[in-house]
């Protein structure tokens, strides 16, 4: 889901059906409390908020600025 692979690649990849990997998906999303919303990325606000949870994405750094554009660009889209 990071490299930004569809879920049908990614059932490719793991030799399962799509529905499997959607129905991992929403668990994925539920967990970290993320809201199907048709307008919004879910699958960028999964991947930021893991590296921020991680420490992968510090403040300060380019990359967290980088996160940060992509947050409120996510949040706009709301």
């Amino acid at each position: 889901m990071a490299r930004g692979l569809s879920n049908k690649a990614i059932a490719d990849e793991l030799f399962i059906q799509s529905r499997t990997v959607e129905r991992h998906i929403g668990s994925i999303f539920s967990k970290m409390r993320l809201q199907p919303q048709p307008k919004a990325h879910a699958r960028v606000q999964a991947v930021l908020a893991y590296l921020m949870d991680t420490g992968r994405l510090k403040e300060g750094s380019k990359n967290a600025e980088a996160g940060d554009s992509m947050i409120n660009a996510i949040g706009m889209m709301r």
